[in-house]
């Protein structure tokens, strides 16, 4: 079922009818929070040989860095913003690795390995790339030993970095890397008035439901409850459906959505999440989608209603299902944010 949200991409994230986000109609709303960015100029200007490339990173004890971006993306800007453009990431990043950019919607031709020759536009479909930014490590053998799917943080993207430069990935989990690099925030978890208290998913999720795993590391989780948690119209779309929040680390006995005996955290390293607070939806005992990085209200609300109404039915890719909202808001004379 999870397939059904990494089908095709051709429609953009972050369509807009004019280049500035405005509509030639004035009794229209308006689309807010396109952001234009620059990729760095150090990244390397490659024939897109990804294969060759990963060979000439590693001759230099380097690692390749794909960085697969949408235009106007303001993840992809503030990622830029965060990371390469700002120290201490920045050097870190060109003296460990060879970066190079992969539009999403891009023509140019990528010649991913001896099987795999394909536009930027239908590599990025074939790899399943769903959120932008996404960050693809691979070692000199082009093998891929790291994917980091939407914005991280400086510090939370200095563990990634570090683990790839390490080679960590022979030894162990990002997971598990990431569990023993993040200090100890002593956050305190915060209550939310849709949150509800499950120990039997399997039950629970026969119907919609979110499960937003936090812990006592999270650095984002606070914030995120004073922001994004805390609007009006991301409350509204939380009470369409069960929301359970959980401690990532706690060893208290829970039964999964299959069935299973087992412990929040157990469950978490089977579901691979790399991400805190990562939200992810379920229905009919099956995951849908999942939220595992940090994204603002209208996206986030859209992954929401798009499970809670079980639009996916009609909808099997989520973003289609958003590009029909937007049009409803802007036809209604309503802005639509996508940085709010």
């Amino acid at each position: 079922m999870q397939t059904k949200i990494l089908t095709s991409l051709l429609i953009a994230f972050f369509t807009v009818t004019s280049a500035s986000g405005t509509n030639l109609n004035e009794t229209e709303g308006q689309v807010k929070g396109v952001v234009s960015f620059e990729i760095p100029g150090w990244f390397k200007q490659s024939f897109l040989e990804i294969t060759d490339d990963a060979a000439e990173a590693g001759e230099n004890a380097k690692h390749l860095l794909l960085f697969f971006h949408l235009d106007n993306c303001p993840y992809c800007a503030r990622m830029l913003k965060d990371n390469f453009n700002a120290e201490p990431n920045s050097a870190f990043i060109q003296k460990h690795f060879d970066s190079i950019d992969i539009n999403i919607k891009g023509d140019r031709e990528v010649a991913f390995n001896e099987e795999i020759q394909l536009t930027e536009k239908a590599l990025a479909q074939h790899l399943k790339v769903l959120h932008t930014p996404t960050i693809l490590f691979a070692d000199k053998n082009n093998r891929a030993v790291l994917r980091i799917d939407g914005y991280r943080n400086s510090t939370r993207f200095r563990v990634a970095l570090e683990y790839v430069y390490e080679k960590a990935y022979l030894k162990t989990s990002f997971s598990e890397y990431s569990a023993s690099r993040v200090k100890n925030t002593d956050y305190s978890f915060k209550n939310h008035p849709a949150f509800s208290s499950v120990q039997d998913f399997k039950t629970a999720a026969s119907k919609p439901l979110a499960v937003i795993f936090e812990d006592v590391t999270c650095e984002d989780c606070d914030e995120i409850h004073k922001t994004l948690f805390a609007r009006e119209d991301v409350s509204d779309a939380l009470s369409q459906l069960t929301v359970v929040r959980v401690d990532a680390m706690s060893s208290d006995p829970i039964i999964d959505v299959s069935g299973n005996k087992t412990t929040p955290r157990e469950w978490v390293k089977n579901l691979k999440l790399t991400y805190r607070p990562g939200v992810i939806l379920f229905d009919r005992g099956q995951e849908i989608a999942r939220v595992d990085n940090r994204l603002y209200s209208w996206h986030f609300n859209g992954f929401v209603k798009w499970v809670a109404g079980r639009h996916y039915e009609q909808y099997p890719n989520v973003f289609s299902y958003m590009a029909k909202l937007r049009e409803q808001q802007l036809a209604l004379g309503h802005d639509v944010s996508y940085v709010d």
